[in-house]
């Protein structure tokens, strides 16, 4: 694969990359997750802390301090998650609809599903687009 890897906020302001391969790529179906994200679920794709450095746009970044040793990083701009950093962690989540570019893969596992939202299934949905097909 090829490498660094690009990623971006939904307005561009803010621009990171990742030199290496990211490692595994996960569902957290959490609550927190679910509102964070406005979805059934968030997809994460875990990188060494070394790996990754912002490229641009720093000071439209913020954070909630969404538990105890947990921030979640967004841009202040126009909202778009980033990251879910655990204090003292070696590695972070980069929110894995932010890359630019192909980070390949499959999901790797799945966590609080326990909280999953019924309406998070993609079973017997119906197509509406053609591109969809």
């Amino acid at each position: 694969m090829k490498t660094p890897h690009h990623g971006s906020c939904l307005c561009g302001k803010i621009t990171f990359e990742i030199k290496g391969e990211p490692g595994e790529l996960g569902h957290c179906h959490c609550k927190m997750c679910q509102k964070a994200h406005g979805t059934g679920y968030a997809t994460f794709v875990n990188v060494t802390l070394e790996s990754f450095v912002f490229t641009q746009g720093i000071d439209h970044l913020s954070e909630y301090n969404s538990s105890q040793g947990i921030k979640r990083t967004f841009c202040r701009n126009c909202g778009a998650s980033l990251q879910f950093v655990r204090d003292d962690a070696e590695s972070i989540g980069v929110a894995a609809g932010c890359f630019d570019s192909d980070i390949g893969g499959k999901v790797d596992y799945e966590i609080w599903t326990a909280s999953a939202a019924d309406w998070g299934h993609r079973a017997n949905i119906k197509h509406r687009f053609e591109a969809d097909k």
